[in-house]
């Protein structure tokens, strides 16, 4: 039993943990580039894009169509399992997360009047031991509007 514990722990090591997921579509600048103010319609938006997450009604009669995605990574370090020792060994964890937001308004006619993308990225570092830790985290926003 107490070489099943052993293999199981130095299998944990050497692998690590990691875990991704992604919700919806992350959309290229290249295919948001082809949405023009405008020119395009909600047609040609759905299939270029696909269905939107999501689709409201302003008072004014427009029509604001949301499309959401995330990708989230994570790799964690195991090495914290190893008996005695584990504790002193470094640790490293890092999670990657990116969250992208497309906003497209469309005037009474189902004609683009706006494209608005909100893409962010999060990355999270931390390095730690019983002796303490260091921890750094980075976020780097990217906002665009069509027309800029």
């Amino acid at each position: 039993m107490r070489s099943a514990y052993v293999w199981l722990v130095l299998i944990a090591v050497a692998t690590g943990g990691c875990t991704s997921s992604t919700t919806g579509t992350i959309q290229s600048q290249s295919t948001l580039s082809q949405i023009k103010d405008g020119v395009t319609t909600r047609s040609e938006v759905e299939a270029l894009l696909g269905p939107p997450t999501n689709v409201m009604t302003t008072p004014d009669g427009k029509t604001v169509m949301l499309y959401i995605a995330g990708q989230y990574n994570t790799q964690n370090d195991f090495t914290w399992m190893v008996p005695v020792v584990g504790g002193f060994i470094p640790q490293h964890n890092s999670t990657t997360n990116r969250q992208q937001q497309v906003t497209i308004t469309l005037d009474s006619n189902n004609i683009v009047e706006n494209c608005h993308v909100s893409d962010n990225t999060t990355e999270s570092n931390v390095d730690s031991s019983i002796f303490g830790g260091t921890g750094r985290t980075v976020t780097t926003p990217t906002t665009s509007s069509s027309g800029e």
